[in-house]
């Protein structure tokens, strides 16, 4: 289903149906749901830098539909837990991107500890919007990031 005329693109990389998605999904991909996919940033910003993209394809937040809305707020619940796991803490960093790249809509959500980690990581988004050459996580260091991030079965329950 695709509101708000968004169009379909064959060659987003968020969007299942097209053989980028495809594999950008399996590679960098922490938890699905039925509306929603939560990915680790292949470019972080800092560890446990995530990326909430819809799985339909949705260009902004206003063409979410009801379900899709309700459902974000769970998937959210579930990432503070995973960070309150990992990092012993919840506090984080949102910021939506809407069409700003790539146009799918996405929420790019960042762990910080501190005003300090926050300001830091605030200068490094700004950065970030240069086109300077920026690093990639490997495949083995998303698989180990996977494992991390993904609570023993006798532990949190999601």
């Amino acid at each position: 289903m695709n509101i708000g005329n968004a169009p379909l693109l064959p060659n987003c990389p968020f969007c299942a149906s097209s053989p980028l998605g495809e594999r950008v999904t399996n590679r960098q991909i922490l938890f699905g749901t039925r509306y929603w996919k939560v990915l680790f940033d292949h470019k972080p910003l800092t560890k446990g830098h995530l990326i909430v993209v819809p799985n339909e394809h949705r260009d902004t937040r206003f063409d979410l539909t009801a379900e899709e809305c309700e459902n974000l707020h769970e998937v959210q619940l579930r990432i503070k837990d995973v960070f309150q796991h990992v990092f012993g803490y919840c506090s984080n960093l949102q910021y939506e991107k809407n069409g700003l790249g790539i146009p799918h809509f996405q929420i790019h959500i960042l762990p910080t500890s501190s005003k300090l980690h926050l300001l830091w990581l605030q200068i490094k988004l700004f950065i970030r919007t240069f086109p300077f050459p920026l690093w990639s996580l490997s495949d083995q260091r998303i698989e180990q990031l996977r494992r991390e991030f993904t609570p023993p079965a006798e532990g949190i329950q999601f």
